[in-house]
């Protein structure tokens, strides 16, 4: 959609979807057409969200399974071999996100990125993929 300089989107109105089966043609049609990367496979452990405005698309992010090793991320969080091999299920990956042609509007990379984490805690961390904890995962 494109927003006149009238209409401002509210954000307290986008909501956050998994994408369909039936949609997720349409999704890689739009990511690979916009997105600086192309679009990606679904391969392994992979969800596809859909961030929509009054029935539109807005947003779209996809996140998978963490990488095996990072050094960078391994030092941060500082945990040892073990507790790697134990926790990264409880990590996820932000492969894609794409704010569609068009939306211009303050914040709302924030309020779609917000809207993923509450989602994430709502569910429980792990139930989509069957890792289990109180926090992280997908």
């Amino acid at each position: 959609i494109q927003l006149s300089e009238t209409i401002r989107l509210n954000l307290r109105e986008i909501h956050l979807q998994p994408v369909t089966a039936f949609q997720e043609e349409r999704f890689q049609s739009l990511m690979q057409a916009h997105h600086y990367l192309g679009a990606l496979p679904k391969i392994g452990h992979t969800l596809w969200y859909v961030a929509s405005w009054a029935g539109e698309w807005v947003v779209l992010l996809s996140f998978s399974a963490a990488a095996w090793k990072c050094g960078a991320r391994d030092a941060w969080i500082g945990w040892t071999l073990q507790q790697r091999c134990g926790r990264l299920n409880f990590l996820a990956q932000n492969r894609r996100f794409l704010i569609l042609p068009g939306e211009r509007e303050p914040n709302l990379a924030s309020r779609v990125l917000g809207l993923c984490a509450q989602r994430h805690c709502r569910l429980g961390g792990g139930s989509r993929f069957g890792s289990r904890g109180p926090r992280g995962g997908w």
